[in-house]
């Protein structure tokens, strides 16, 4: 953390370096605000080349952690998207989870289901939706609802292009929300799950 900014309690973040390490929270408090039931650290083991000034940019606003503990055997596993190729973006139904800026004094988290990807690029890793967007949601998982009614990681909310106050009217690609595909870190999480295999492999065998 760099510093705090005393008029909006905002805290200024500098970028991820590999081996940096943060608090990981999961488990809402169904009943009481910005409560959790678990606490590990996270490190940074991958991140992308974030800017915030252009769309290549954009699609680098991700990072891969590695948690100290396997909470996955308490709280469960979801698994990824693996879009072909010529899959520039979603098609099915999507969802969105999050912790938006007006709701954080209440308890719980912010789930929306059935928007859709509407739009993708300039730059590949880049879709736009019509899924709705708030201040503190970002980074947050967009899940891609699959044949069988199970859901898979899509993509993690990025910004919202231009925001306006109230609801359009229709989608506009000028004032989009906007995610960062799946295919922007794939190759990363790849790489990051096959490292932590070899090194579970090797520990086992001494």
């Amino acid at each position: 953390m760099d510093r705090r900014d005393p008029r909006t309690g905002d805290v200024k973040i500098s970028g991820p370096k590999i081996g940096h390490t943060a608090d990981f929270l999961i488990g809402p408090d169904p009943k009481v605000p910005s409560t959790f039931a678990t606490r590990t650290r996270a490190t940074v083991v991958a991140f992308g080349r974030f800017s915030k000034s252009d769309f290549r940019g954009m699609a680098g606003d991700w990072a891969i952690l590695r948690l100290d503990e396997c909470l996955g055997r308490k709280y469960g596993y979801l698994k990824y998207a693996r879009p072909e190729r010529e899959s520039p973006m979603p098609t099915r139904a999507l969802m969105t989870i999050g912790f938006p800026r007006s709701r954080a004094s209440q308890p719980g988290i912010t789930v929306e289901r059935g928007c859709r990807a509407r739009d993708h690029g300039p730059v590949a890793g880049l879709v736009g939706v019509d899924c709705a967007f708030e201040s503190g949601m970002s980074g947050g998982p967009v899940l891609e609802q699959q044949s069988d009614g199970t859901w898979r990681l899509v993509g993690l909310i990025q910004q919202s292009m231009a925001p306006v106050a109230g609801v359009l009217p229709e989608y506009s690609m000028a004032h989009r929300n906007q995610m960062v595909y799946v295919t922007a870190f794939q190759r990363a999480l790849d790489n990051a799950l096959r490292s932590d295999a070899r090194r579970l492999l090797s520990e086992r065998a001494r």
